[in-house]
């Protein structure tokens, strides 16, 4: 069958790569395929005599939280966009793939995932909790239109940290159907960060003040940080009631084209105990973000150790 093509328009500062869908038939032929399954930085320069390319960009997942005796669900995955493009050979294109969220063990080790994951929030006695999955994406440097300047074209936003503690709430999947972050759910009076959508980053969840059931804390847990361009927000510590007690901060927003907001942190009432049930809040996932006809889905799995994961396929 003759390969046709239908122009559909193209991207801002994009020179180029101009956006392009394939006419049916025509996808058959992308047979060649580049991946990138690790988190750091890459670049793929477009080999020779290849005119169209499509980018599957898929965040990474948060942090879990692995405390002993703990049933608490993977952390959540993130968001993935798929885009094709028109190229031109030689062009090249840096590749960005995120890394997972750090899951709770021990001190210093729950840090946001490589590429814009927020950090977990601390608890009482300086560990962290789940930190979001760092974001995804595809960039060309000098293009326009991306709220961090860093030429981003294409993005898959990574999940955010699950909450810890008793009940331990998750943290929302990246990239949601049209591009938008889901909100990290809240616990023992704590809220879950919101998710960041293709405006906006996610707005920090409340630390507990209150238990469900009207029952004052004396020490509130801490407001998680709200996102920003590129990354998830940090989560709130949990509050403190006596010596070394340990109550749960909230998970890390994900990172994307905008960040999720981190989850609030648990309380302590007057008996050096949570709220029953207790527990901190999980971060918002982070938005995945592409070019007018960019296909969107959520909760989709990257690399088999929780990192992003970026595949290209040509003609």
């Amino acid at each position: 069958m003759r390969k046709s093509l239908v122009r559909l328009g193209v991207v801002a500062g994009l020179g180029a790569a101009a956006l392009l869908v394939p006419a049916p038939g025509a996808s058959a032929a992308l047979s060649k395929t580049a991946t990138f399954s690790a988190a750091g930085t890459y670049s793929w320069t477009v080999p020779k005599n290849v005119l169209l390319a499509t980018f599957h960009v898929i965040g990474a997942q948060g942090g879990d939280f692995t405390a002993a005796n703990a049933s608490n669900p993977p952390g959540p995955l993130g968001g993935e966009a798929t885009a094709t493009v028109l190229v031109t050979p030689g062009q090249t294109f840096r590749i960005t793939v995120g890394g997972k969220g750090g899951s709770d063990e021990g001190l210093g080790k729950a840090t946001g995932g490589f590429n814009g994951g927020g950090n977990g929030g601390f608890t009482t006695f300086g560990a962290e909790e789940p930190g979001g999955g760092g974001g995804s994406d595809v960039r060309i440097p000098g293009i326009g239109g991306d709220p961090a300047g860093l030429g981003r074209l294409i993005v898959g936003g990574g999940g955010g940290g699950n909450g810890a503690g008793g009940v331990r709430a998750g943290g929302g999947t990246g990239g949601s159907p049209g591009g938008r972050g889901a909100d990290g759910a809240g616990t023992g009076g704590s809220r879950g960060g919101t998710g960041a959508t293709a405006q906006a980053p996610g707005l920090g969840g409340a630390g507990a003040t209150a238990c469900p059931d009207g029952t004052p804390l004396e020490s509130s847990g801490g407001a998680g940080v709200g996102g920003s361009a590129l990354s998830g927000g940090s989560g709130g510590g949990g509050g403190r009631k006596g010596y070394l007690t340990n109550f749960a901060g909230g998970g890390g927003g994900g990172g994307g084209w905008y960040g999720g907001g981190g989850g609030g942190g648990e309380g302590a009432n007057l008996d050096n105990d949570s709220c029953t049930p207790g527990g901190s809040a999980g971060g918002g996932g982070g938005s995945s973000h592409g070019p007018l006809v960019t296909i969107y889905r959520s909760s989709v799995a990257g690399a088999s150790d929780g990192d992003g994961l970026v595949t290209i396929t040509y003609l």
